[in-house]
């Protein structure tokens, strides 16, 4: 089950680093009403968590680059990575990808996407 575990290259070597000290951590909005299915492999953190708890927990946890929060209901979804979304059964849910303020295109670790498509693909 290997594909959900670590920080993904194309945040850059950096972002596991950054999130670990919970450091320059935001968030911006991804989707909503879908989450990050990722082909069916199991999330890193899964519970009944309300929003601002779900966020703590993502930045609480150097792994976590994506979070689900349902807002109508109290459940949170975390995972390192969201390439694939599927609809909700919950149209509540909003989706969060932690953003590092530290990794840009001219820092020492910049992320994939600084290179052009063919490495953020890679």
């Amino acid at each position: 089950f290997g594909g959900t575990i670590g920080v993904p290259l194309m945040f850059g070597w950096r972002a596991g680093q950054l999130s670990e000290k919970m450091q320059g951590i935001d968030y911006a909005w991804h989707s909503t009403g879908t989450f990050c299915s990722n082909f069916g492999f199991p999330f890193l953190f899964e519970s009944d968590d309300w929003p601002e708890d779900c966020q703590a927990r993502c930045t609480s946890m150097p792994t976590c680059m994506y979070f689900t929060a349902y807002l109508a209901n109290g459940w949170c979804q975390i995972t390192s990575r969201c390439v694939e979304q599927a609809e909700a059964g919950d149209r509540s849910a909003v989706t969060f990808a932690k953003q590092f303020s530290d990794t840009n295109c001219a820092s020492q670790s910049p992320r994939a996407d600084c290179f052009g498509g063919w490495v953020a693909e890679l």
